[in-house]
């Protein structure tokens, strides 16, 4: 997935890019539902304003 953060670190966009849609949504849910901090600088927020997430099996 996808996301995009504000400067105060709140999600302003979130997109699944592919992939089992259930687990899909439920990661939407919890990257919603997470309280992010503050970026505590404008450098930090540059680095973490657009993020991408893969979730994948372990493989064992």
């Amino acid at each position: 997935m996808s996301i995009s953060l504000n400067r105060q670190g709140k999600v302003t966009d979130i997109n699944n890019v592919e992939g089992f849609k259930p687990l899909c949504e439920a990661g939407m849910t919890a990257v919603f539902s997470a309280e992010l901090p503050v970026p505590p600088d404008e450098k930090t927020h540059e680095a973490f304003k657009k993020l991408v997430i893969v979730f994948q099996p372990q493989r064992t």
